[in-house]
């Protein structure tokens, strides 16, 4: 899989790993396509992107609902999702580039039915992260 691409009206894209020498997975390209904006922003992690991926299992295993919102914070505080479920799934998300001076952020909503499509996506983030190219 080369990358996941969530949304329909926008989009939150994940797309060109970058890998350490062991294999290990270093940063991901994320990028945001909102109505005429577009931002990208280099994401690091240090565990393989597994706690990206447990989040969206978890929604994907709750898809009936939850009480308030579930997060997501990336190492750096660089990617944030947030997800409200009220009959849809609402992915609130920001990324952000704050280690230049006067840096930038770009925040959204994603809608998502729950039930297949969430499952879709939760599967394709986890085969996106695993997979070994």
């Amino acid at each position: 899989m080369e990358l996941v691409e969530i949304g329909h009206a926008g989009s939150l894209t994940f797309d060109s790993i970058e890998r350490q020498a062991d294999g290990s997975i270093d940063s991901v390209i994320v990028t945001v396509d909102l109505k005429g904006l577009h931002a990208t922003q280099r994401v690091l992690t240090i565990n393989d992107f597994r706690d990206l991926v447990l989040f969206f299992n978890g929604l994907s295993a709750q898809w009936r609902g939850w009480t308030g919102s579930k997060n997501y914070e990336s190492l750096e505080g660089d990617l944030r999702i947030s997800a409200r479920h009220d009959g849809h799934v609402s992915l609130d998300f920001e990324i952000s580039q704050t280690s230049v001076p006067r840096g930038w952020s770009l925040a959204g909503v994603l809608l998502l039915d729950p039930g297949e499509e969430l499952s879709n996506v939760a599967q394709e983030i986890e085969s996106f992260f695993s997979a070994r190219t």
